[in-house]
């Protein structure tokens, strides 16, 4: 899935995705619809490819390791914690995927925790999903 996702971003198929890249999928999927300006206003509240990357060390590197599964996983508090790193890493942009709202979307273990990598996925497929 990540594979895929990144080669729509990475339209010029240089294995890295960079701005250029995020506008050009911007424009095929919003044509004529909106103008340059808009389109790149638009990005800027995207997270790119370095941004996801940013968000999924940071969810490593502060999640619990379930001893049982060997599963990653955070709780609330780890949740807000991330949420801050992130957004002193990444920017303000990424602030919207950490609410209250959106943990209580995942399943919990019998400790409150999630795995983060679903709460992952929901961010890469928000992404795609807000960019059509």
């Amino acid at each position: 899935m990540l594979t895929v996702i990144f080669k729509v971003y990475d339209s010029d198929g240089n294995g890295k995705v960079n701005f250029n890249d995020i506008l050009e999928v911007l424009q095929d999927l919003t044509g004529s619809f909106i103008s340059d300006e808009q389109r790149e206003k638009q990005s800027d509240l995207l997270l790119n490819a370095d941004d996801l990357d940013a968000m999924w060390v940071c969810l490593r590197e502060n999640c619990v390791i379930d001893d049982a599964t060997g599963a990653e996983k955070m709780n609330y508090e780890d949740f807000c914690h991330i949420a801050s790193v992130c957004t002193e890493q990444i920017g303000p942009k990424c602030r919207r995927f950490f609410s209250p709202s959106n943990f209580m979307k995942f399943e919990k273990d019998e400790s409150g925790r999630i795995a983060i990598l679903p709460f992952y996925l929901y961010v890469m497929r928000t992404i795609v999903r807000n960019q059509k």
